[in-house]
């Protein structure tokens, strides 16, 4: 099986996401016969178009949640030990009080057994928070996790 580059993993994520939002029809509709007009994305709060308009073109507002990328950490092991499994406990209830929290949308782990080990989708928050409330992460603490935080847009009304 061929193995990709962790960052191609997250970039292709991240384009077929977008491509998804865009090729959505508007809830109660069919999808139409032709291709629809392509949106222009707009920063969130701003009024000018992040790319330059196409005639005919509406603007689509874009919102910016923060991608949290959690990694093989220093620490990290395949090995099934009861420390190990206690500190998966902790990661796993760790996971649900962020969710419970509002600010964590999504999350969920890669099961290719490669350098990215999960992924997480914050919203409503600052770059510096998100990475504090991921950090906090018993597995992140303990080193067998190591966490990326990166701002990341996304077509608004596509994500809780």
């Amino acid at each position: 099986m061929k193995r990709f580059a962790p960052a191609t993993v997250v970039f292709v994520l991240l384009v077929a996401s977008t491509a998804f939002a865009f090729a959505q029809a508007p809830e109660g509709t069919a999808a139409p016969a032709a291709p629809p007009e392509q949106p222009v994305p707009v920063a969130a709060g701003s009024a000018e178009p992040a790319a330059a308009p196409t005639p005919g073109a509406k603007p689509v507002e874009m919102v910016t949640y923060i991608l949290g990328v959690l990694k093989k950490g220093r620490n990290w092991t395949s090995d099934d030990t009861p420390e190990v499994r206690r500190i998966q406990q902790g990661h796993m209830a760790h996971i649900k009080r962020m969710s419970e929290s509002g600010k964590l949308v999504l999350a969920g782990p890669l099961t290719d057994d490669d350098e990215i080990r999960g992924l997480l989708v914050f919203k409503d928050l600052t770059i510096e928070a998100a990475r504090q409330m991921g950090e906090n992460d018993p597995a992140v603490r303990a080193g067998r996790l190591y966490l990326e935080v990166h701002p990341w847009m996304v077509q608004k009304g596509i994500l809780p």
